[in-house]
């Protein structure tokens, strides 16, 4: 990726572990970037719908 998107959410959650990611919308699903480590990963609609809700069901609490 060579342009930064803007646009992103951060979760509210990763600000109090240190850690950070930003999810941010694009034409064919999500991006989701670290932001601290400058890097990222892309993924389609479909698969970023299974995995909110797979999230939604409790699967990564602590």
């Amino acid at each position: 990726m060579t342009a930064e998107p803007a646009g992103g959410r951060t979760p509210s959650r990763s600000r109090e572990s240190g850690s950070r990611i930003e999810v941010l919308p694009s034409r064919s699903g999500a991006i989701v970037r670290d932001v601290s480590r400058r890097s990222c990963i892309t993924t389609s609609a479909e698969q970023w719908q299974a995995f909110v809700a797979v999230v939604k069901t409790g699967r990564f609490d602590r």
